[in-house]
């Protein structure tokens, strides 16, 4: 009888265009959209802020709730109640509002809260648990879906929104059959976990580690991958966790007031219009290579250390943005921000599922989301200020780039966990980077 194929690979492919319709088309779109709609309303710019500042928040703060949903009932269910969510917004977004505040509520409140629920966290969730040995692929791999929805995004909205006459209502209802057709496909394609259909991770074990040879699994394997699960009391009662989270929070700040200012910061240095706006698209490009590029890699090289070197770069990414020059510098700093985004935002996903297992990921990455979420709401408000204030962009990116060499120096010590061991284990413990001693209570430095 013949054995059948791992499923894993079949279902990244849709987890990405998961991410590709239910958050990317959302988040990325939505400002050729709004733009579009702003003008219909009569609306000022602060009440297009506002509708964004909820999503944002709305997409981040669920994130508790979200891995409650992934571990009571699976990653399936929460992107299908996520993307029903989605659908259900976007065809009120696009038949049924006639006022400011109803877009308001249905784009800022309801189609936030889909993003959080049909996005990320339950979709890196998926991954993890599918693989051990090809985690990083995985995750970069599906994450690359919103690096190709966040280029193409505003794009194909532009188009459908001029194609229907400037109709913006036309680019919500897409959106929301696209949604339907991604979420029905989910519902019917996902599975939580390899198990539900009598496969292993990874598609069962190495073939040296299968035959017991420790020597050639060792050679084949230098990434740390804890072989235990960490209670999320324990990862939240350790130290290292927070050099972990503060880290990820340092190059939020940066990346966010990028995407809130760049196009701001570059025109305020006397940059066109389309070579301000065309900077942010290098941005989004170089995160989409830098995330494939990272699948390739993250294997095999320790995720702490791509992506400490990833905090230099962002800093580096910052210097130049702050003072840029030349017909090519907001194309230069941009591009290595968005590769230092790519590799970081995966190292930190899979870091988390390397250190502390797979049972509490849903948990840690949804407590993740609300933080960062939290922590790096008033960045772009404060570089606002800054700029009332200045007249200028610089303070605010020379700051960001002294965040992220702080969150290098965070990162490097954010060494691999270490349990207890026995005696007769110590020999173990080299083996592909892996904890395979006896487990006893967690080092909580």
């Amino acid at each position: 009888m013949k054995e059948r194929s791992f499923y894993g690979w079949r279902l990244l492919v849709c987890f990405w265009i998961v991410l590709f319709v239910n958050l990317a088309l959302p988040l990325y779109g939505a400002g050729v959209i709004n733009a579009q709609m702003a003008r219909a309303f009569g609306l000022d710019h602060k009440t297009v802020g506002i509708a964004f500042m909820l999503f944002s928040l709305f997409s981040g703060l669920p994130g508790p709730l979200v891995a409650i949903v992934c571990n009571r009932f699976g990653v399936r269910a929460s992107i299908v109640l996520g993307g029903g969510m989605l659908t259900l917004s976007s065809l009120v977004l696009g038949l049924l509002v006639t006022s400011p505040w109803q877009a308001i509520l249905m784009f800022g409140v309801v189609s936030g809260t889909a993003v959080a629920f049909g996005g990320l966290i339950p979709v890196q969730t998926g991954a993890v648990q599918w693989f051990n040995r090809n985690r990083a692929r995985a995750v970069s791999i599906v994450l690359t879906g919103v690096g190709a929805g966040g280029f193409a995004s505003p794009i194909l909205m532009q188009q459908v929104i001029r194609l229907s006459g400037d109709n913006w209502r036309a680019a919500w209802i897409v959106i929301a059959v696209l949604s339907g057709i991604t979420t029905l496909g989910a519902g019917i394609f996902v599975r939580n976990q390899p198990s539900d259909i009598g496969q292993l991770p990874d598609g069962g074990p190495a073939p040296a580690a299968a035959r017991g040879d420790a020597a050639s699994a060792a050679v084949r394997s230098t990434v740390y991958v804890s072989s235990v699960d960490w209670t999320v009391r324990e990862v939240l009662r350790s130290g290292l966790f927070w050099r972990i989270m503060v880290a990820s929070v340092c190059f939020m700040c940066g990346v966010v007031t990028m995407l809130a200012h760049g196009v701001l910061h570059f025109e305020s240095l006397n940059y066109s219009a389309a070579q301000s706006a065309s900077a942010l698209g290098v941005l989004m490009l170089c995160s989409l290579l830098a995330k494939g590029a990272t699948g390739i890699i993250g294997d095999r090289v320790e995720p702490r250390t791509m992506w400490c070197a990833a905090m230099l770069v962002f800093a580096a990414g910052f210097v130049l943005t702050a003072k840029a020059q030349g017909n090519y510098g907001p194309y230069i700093a941009t591009g290595a921000i968005g590769l230092a985004y790519g590799f970081s935002y995966v190292s930190l996903m899979v870091l988390v599922g390397n250190y502390f297992g797979k049972k509490p990921y849903a948990s840690l990455v949804g407590i993740i989301w609300s933080i960062i979420t939290i922590s790096t709401a008033l960045a772009p408000v404060l570089a606002g200020i800054a700029f009332d204030r200045l007249r200028s962009y610089a303070l605010p990116f020379y700051v960001a780039a002294g965040l992220c060499m702080a969150g290098c120096g965070l990162v490097f010590f954010a060494t691999p966990p270490r349990r207890g061991v026995r005696a007769t284990d110590q020999t173990d413990r080299s083996m592909a980077g892996r904890d395979t001693a006896a487990v006893s209570e967690p080092d909580l430095r």
